[in-house]
């Protein structure tokens, strides 16, 4: 998800721009956040991922949508970030 996560629903965006966070902050991030794969989930088409960590000096945990196919489409969006 470094770097296929480019895209986050309007909520999404709008709890990033409270929080003044950015996808880019996020990507730049990715290494030192983990993966919970107990909250995480999969469908027979999508992954879904919840994740936790530290962006810019804040703690903070995100769900993350990204298509199982990564022929029909390999980006992630941000579902939400608290």
């Amino acid at each position: 998800m470094k770097s296929t996560l480019v895209h986050a629903t309007p909520a999404a965006q709008q709890q990033l721009e409270a929080l003044s966070l950015d996808l880019a902050a996020l990507r730049a991030n990715m290494d030192s956040c983990d993966v919970d794969f107990g909250d995480s989930r999969r469908t027979d088409d999508s992954l879904y991922y919840a994740i936790s960590g530290t962006v810019k000096g804040k703690a903070v945990s995100f769900n993350v949508a990204a298509l199982r196919d990564y022929v029909i489409d390999s980006t992630a969006t941000l579902l939400d970030i608290k």
